[in-house]
């Protein structure tokens, strides 16, 4: 009897041990692939679609040069702090962990066998520029309905503020 409980007892240790090793490659698997597909960079261009999505919204039309300068001034700051507060770094670690918790280990592979190939360098290297110009796409469609948007915000905010208890 007590020999069952041994045997029992060495074969969760060692499901515990063949998981945690499963866990590490895993983990080792995700932050090869993040560093493959060049992740820092492509954060770093969705930053600058941002900033350039954000400038072509805000009409500069009857503000004088000092307030166009503090604006930029502003605009600046706020583009820092998100690169700081936001910036891949903070976002590193929590990614590598979704892509371990969502993805097996042999899929993890084989993506990462995906962004070795030339295939999946070529990918790496012209996504930013693809994406640039989606959102030199989706900007005019963006003008359009902002005015819409800021309406519906107003209304809203009007309706909220009449049914204020």
């Amino acid at each position: 009897m007590r020999m069952n409980w041994f045997v029992l007892l060495l074969v969760f240790m060692l499901g515990d041990v063949a998981d945690a090793e499963n866990i590490e490659q895993k983990r080792v698997l995700a932050e090869k692939l993040v560093a493959l597909m060049d992740t820092e960079s492509m954060m770093d261009g969705i930053y600058n679609q941002v900033n350039q999505l954000t400038d072509s919204f805000s009409n500069d039309a009857g503000f004088s040069e000092a307030q166009l300068a503090i604006k930029e001034k502003y605009m600046q700051k706020i583009s820092d702090l998100m690169k700081t507060e936001m910036g891949w770094q903070k976002f590193k670690e929590p990614t590598i962990a979704i892509y371990t918790k969502h993805f097996t280990q042999s899929e993890l592979q084989g993506m990462v066998d995906f962004y070795q190939s030339d295939v999946g360098q070529s990918m790496v290297k012209k996504l930013p520029d693809a994406m640039a110009e989606s959102f030199q796409q989706i900007q005019p469609i963006m003008m359009d309905v902002m005015p819409k948007i800021q309406k519906l915000s107003r209304e809203m905010a009007d309706e909220m503020f009449d049914n204020k208890n």
